[in-house]
């Protein structure tokens, strides 16, 4: 048994429902990770971090190729402060799944708060390749600039975030004011 996708898109009103229905299913298919995955999901977004990771523990034990489920470990893992770790699961994730701009995301945030910015750089890069139009990606790299001191580079990327989301704007203006 799997939980279908309406009962998966309940999860942001009713987690306890769907880490029920979710407990059931596993009882009928233990080795469905999918199902752990998405308990996980649930139980991280309860901030029930053990249970989380138990689950997305389990989702990789019987799905070694999920790369899902090494990002999702990685958020829960950088939500705690444990930025090595998350590193080492995002590049898992790019392992598998190369073309996962997610992942380099991730892994770029978790590189800049370990003051690794040209690591960071080289990961919104690829997103940047991968998804030009994401805006998050220019945001980010111009953050990993001004903490480099690089601020033309940092103010190109943040005229770029108000190209493509005019409406943030006032949002990235005290970051651009600060540099």
């Amino acid at each position: 048994m799997e939980v279908n996708q309406e009962d998966r898109s309940a999860f942001d009103n009713n987690n306890d429902n769907i880490i029920e229905k979710l407990d059931i299913a596993i009882l009928l298919n233990p080795d469905n990770a999918s199902n752990y995955l998405d308990r996980g999901v649930a139980y991280y977004e309860k901030k029930q971090y053990d249970q989380a990771l138990m689950d997305f523990n389990e989702a990789i034990r019987f799905d070694p190729d999920n790369a899902g489920a090494f990002i999702y470990r990685g958020i829960m893992y950088y939500e705690e402060g444990q930025y090595d770790q998350a590193i080492t699961d995002y590049s898992e994730s790019i392992r598998l799944d190369p073309d996962n701009a997610n992942a380099y995301l991730c892994r770029a945030g978790a590189y800049n708060k370990i003051e690794q910015y040209d690591q960071a750089i080289k990961d919104y890069c690829e997103v940047i390749r991968l998804e030009p139009d994401e805006a998050i990606a220019y945001f980010g790299r111009g953050i990993v600039y001004s903490n480099k001191g690089q601020y033309d580079h940092a103010i190109m990327d943040f005229n770029e975030v108000i190209k493509l989301e005019p409406n943030l704007a006032s949002t990235y203006g005290g970051i651009i004011e600060r540099i």
